[in-house]
């Protein structure tokens, strides 16, 4: 199993921010996401019809600017990933659930094979 990164563990050493930072990537992902498909289908089409009016007109620095609110969308929702991903390990382990790692008993003890008398 890989070691967590220095970011997992400044958040899993503080679940409240964890909870806080979930609550807000959530929301920003949402507003910055929405409508995004809907005015990049229209910015190319603008393009594709006008051609060199349509970038005269600053339809190339809008398609720039959409290319990086989907960039910008998806760190959001990277972020809101990350922020799950330590809340649930916390719950599991807090719930008293045993770490991967550790070493696991055997559920039954060996029962020694029985051999035929006579």
């Amino acid at each position: 199993m890989a070691r967590p990164s220095r970011l997992y563990r400044f958040l899993a050493a503080r679940w409240w921010l964890t909870l806080i930072l979930l609550g807000v990537s959530f929301v920003l992902f949402g507003l910055v996401s929405l409508n995004l498909l809907t005015m990049l289908g229209a910015n190319l089409g603008f393009l594709r019809d006008y051609g060199f009016v349509a970038v005269s007109e600053g339809a190339l620095l809008q398609l720039v600017e959409l290319v990086v609110s989907g960039y910008t969308a998806a760190a959001f929702y990277l972020l809101f990933k990350l922020c799950k991903r330590v809340l649930v390990d916390l719950a599991c382990t807090a719930r008293g659930e045993p770490d991967a790692a550790a070493p696991r008993e055997p559920a039954l003890p060996a029962v020694p094979e029985a051999t035929p008398k006579g």
